[in-house]
C-alpha cells in the first residue's frame, strides 16, 4: 500500500499524540516498534523509519534511549516536543476535529482482536474495505470529491489496512477516519455511499 510521506509524518505525529494522552504513566517515549502497531503492515519499517528522521529533523519529535517493555535494551525512543504537539494538533483540526471533543483515555480506547471478536472486527474491516472500493470505483466520485478524491481514496484505503490487522485501537482508526467518512456521506448525501459511510460513523460512535 502507497502512503504519501507527508501524510505519514502526519499520522505518526497523531499516534504519538495519541499515546501521549493515553499514558496512564509519567513517560511519553515509544519505540519504532509502538508506533508502527499503529499502521497497517503494508506500510514498511524502512518507510517508518525515514518518515520518523524527518520529524526528529525538523524538532517535531526527539529521540532518546530507552528500555520498553518486551524490548531490546538501549532501544531508540521518540516523543513529542512542544512545537511537535502543536503541529499535531493541528493537524487534527484540519482533519475536522474540535480539540475539546478530542480526549482519547485508556479505558475507552478499545482493541478489536481478530481472534477475541471476530464478528466485530469483520464487521469494520468488510465495511470500510466495501466502502474503499464503491468510492474508488464510482463514475461520481471525480465530480463530487473534486481535487479531494486521490486523499479521500488513499485514507480509505489506509484505514483498510489498519482494520485488517489481527489488532487495532478503535480509538486511533476513529480519529483517523471520522472525517474522511463525514466528508464522504456529505458529499455522495443521497447514495448507498454516503448511507455506508453515515452507519459506520454510527458504529464508531457506539464504540468509543
Amino acid at each position: 500500500m502507497a502512503i504519501r510521506f507527508d501524510d505519514l509524518k502526519s499520522q505518526i505525529l497523531i499516534v504519538l499524540y495519541d499515546y501521549m494522552l493515553t499514558s496512564d504513566a509519567e513517560a511519553f517515549w515509544y519505540s519504532i516498534q509502538d508506533i508502527r502497531d499503529a499502521f497497517s503492515a503494508d506500510v514498511s519499517g524502512a518507510f517508518v523509519k525515514r518518515a520518523i528522521d524527518a520529524l526528529v529533523e525538523d524538532e517535531s519529535i526527539e529521540e532518546g534511549v530507552g528500555d520498553p517493555e518486551g524490548q531490546p535494551k538501549d532501544t531508540p525512543i521518540f516523543a513529542l516536543t512542544q512545537f511537535g504537539i502543536g503541529e499535531a494538533e493541528s493537524v487534527l483540526i484540519k482533519k475536522g476535529w474540535d480539540l475539546a471533543d478530542y480526549h482519547p483515555a485508556p479505558s475507552v480506547d478499545r482493541i478489536v482482536s481478530r481472534s477475541d471478536d471476530p464478528i466485530l472486527h469483520a464487521r469494520i474491516h468488510d465495511t470500510i474495505r466495501d466502502l474503499a472500493k464503491d468510492v474508488r470505483e464510482s463514475n461520481e466520485a471525480g465530480e463530487l470529491l473534486g481535487e479531494a478524491k486521490d486523499m479521500v481514496t488513499d485514507e480509505l484505503v489506509a484505514a483498510e489496512g489498519i482494520s485488517g490487522k489481527e489488532r487495532f485501537r478503535v480509538q486511533r482508526l476513529a480519529a483517523f477516519l471520522l472525517p474522511t467518512l463525514r466528508f464522504v456521506a456529505e458529499k455522495f448525501v443521497g447514495t448507498s455511499i454516503s448511507e455506508a459511510a453515515k452507519r459506520l460513523i454510527e458504529l464508531f460512535v457506539k464504540l468509543i
